[in-house]
């Protein structure tokens, strides 16, 4: 989470996002709160979603179980129609995930390369034209990767 914040140039949302979070947890057991909850952070966090869309999509990927579930539950609670919020921001996401295949940290390769599988399939040619080339380049890299888990991410994008 404070990465997400960090990279979205305000430290500050890290309590925002942490609120959010355990709205979410806490949405099975005590529903009217979480909600409230819930609802009164997004507000608060509409704000800032272009910078914190690209992030939290490709932390949802994670390759850690805990860190992916922990995030998927984050981005339902802060995205209420993912594939609409998706389409809006579809650029910058693309252009995240595309830095994310060059990172030098495996967990960032591999998620990148699980995202671009997610989020590529059904797209028209027009909305990703520009990012085609760069990401078959990252990709054919990231089919040679040091990392089994990560090649076989870049096989499945």
């Amino acid at each position: 989470l404070s990465e997400t914040a960090a990279g979205a140039g305000q430290p500050q949302l890290v309590y925002k996002l942490m609120e959010c979070a355990t709205a979410s947890a806490v949405w099975n057991t005590r529903k009217g709160a979480a909600f409230a909850l819930a609802a009164h952070s997004h507000d608060e966090l509409r704000a800032h979603l272009p910078k914190l869309v690209p992030t939290l999509y490709r932390h949802t990927f994670d390759p850690n179980p805990k860190v992916g579930v922990a995030m998927r539950q984050l981005w339902a609670a802060l995205i209420p129609e993912p594939k609409v919020v998706l389409l809006e921001h579809l650029p910058a996401v693309l252009e995240h995930l595309r830095a994310g295949l060059a990172d030098r940290l495996w967990r960032t390769r591999e998620a990148s390369s699980c995202g671009l599988a997610e989020l590529l399939p059904g797209r028209s040619l027009p909305e990703i034209r520009d990012h085609v080339a760069p990401l078959h380049v990252l990709l054919m890299r990231a089919l040679d990767d040091v990392k089994e888990t990560v090649r076989k991410a870049a096989l499945g994008a």
